[in-house]
């Protein structure tokens, strides 16, 4: 009884591998196929629009600090140390109000790329299916230094991005 679980065992082992080995694997440059889609350009024009725009309003607050600052610095001999005082608590708070808003600016971009990207992922990933499919890969890797150590199998990249037409 043994012996033919042992025997019931090699024989399921022998199978999974044939079945692996005969397994068509292929590889793909996502990174390279989703820069050149033209919602990936887009997206990225409207972040880096959205970033300018930020950009300005917070040079804006900063400016408006450093007018205070200067302001009170020229007339703090003029005023009571208490008068100093709530200038001096005044100016921390506007600074960490600057700070949290530039917190809330940059977690709301991040939302926005997510958001943005969410299709052109959806997009990708069907492409890759596809294409895997039609040319009957079983397996598809990602080709980037971090993940691909060999590539033998063959590259679909250029078959992505024409089903992409790019």
């Amino acid at each position: 009884m043994k012996q033919i679980k042992i025997l019931f065992a090699i024989f399921l082992f022998a199978i999974s591998f044939t079945t692996f080995a005969q397994s068509k694997v292929a590889h793909v440059n996502s990174a390279e196929i989703v820069a050149l889609m033209p919602a990936t350009i887009a997206a990225d024009e409207e972040i880096k629009k959205a970033e300018e725009t930020y950009q300005k309003e917070i040079e804006g607050m900063r400016q408006d600090l450093i007018n205070k600052e200067q302001k009170y610095a020229s007339e703090q001999d003029t005023v009571s140390p208490e008068l100093n005082q709530t200038r001096m608590a005044e100016l921390q708070d506007q600074l960490q109000r600057v700070q949290a808003y530039i917190n809330e600016i940059q977690q709301e971009l991040q939302r926005k790329r997510m958001e943005l990207m969410q299709p052109i992922s959806e997009d990708y990933t069907e492409a890759v299916n596809t294409v895997a499919e039609r040319l009957g890969f079983d397996y598809v890797f990602e080709n980037n230094q971090q993940v691909l150590l060999v590539a033998k199998g063959t590259d679909i990249t250029e078959e992505v991005k024409k089903h992409l037409g790019l």
